[in-house]
């Protein structure tokens, strides 16, 4: 069974638009696989970044179910898949994100890299600390129905 990410870990991102991947999550992606894939979230807030066979079963080959008559759909699958690119870290753990990346995800001089199952979501920390702050006030609400889950 491949590791589950996890964890929260705020870094730096230099002017060359690289990061440091925690080394928790740098360890479990390398655990998977040396391959990794860099893109944007289907909600556009954040990126991710995830080794290629998970790229490949979540999100490539359920994007060419979609429905080739519908326009939506193309849209989709064209902007996922020119916003994927193939990635690596260096020895030292730096990870170089695309400049395209860092603009359509709002990524400024801080990063969250973000441990989520079988990805990585990068956020911009400022949006990120938004985001979570926004979550919490509604916690009652992010709960229901998950009982039938056994959580």
């Amino acid at each position: 069974m491949a590791p589950k990410l996890k964890g929260s870990f705020d870094r730096p991102v230099d002017i060359k638009g690289r990061t440091v991947l925690a080394e928790v999550l740098r360890a479990a992606l390398l655990g998977i696989s040396a391959q990794w894939v860099i893109s944007r979230s289907l909600d556009g807030l954040c990126l991710l970044l995830c080794p290629d066979s998970v790229w490949d079963a979540r999100i490539s080959d359920r994007l060419e179910q979609l429905s080739t008559s519908s326009p939506n759909h193309q849209a989709l699958k064209r902007i996922m898949h020119a916003d994927a690119f193939d990635v690596t870290s260096s020895a030292a753990g730096r990870l170089l994100i695309p400049a395209k990346l860092l603009q359509a995800a709002g990524i400024g001089r801080r990063c969250t890299q973000n441990g989520v199952g079988q990805v990585v979501e990068i956020w911009d920390s400022q949006r990120w600390s938004e985001y979570q702050r926004k979550s919490e006030e509604r916690r009652d609400r992010l709960t229901e129905g998950i009982d039938q889950f056994g959580l």
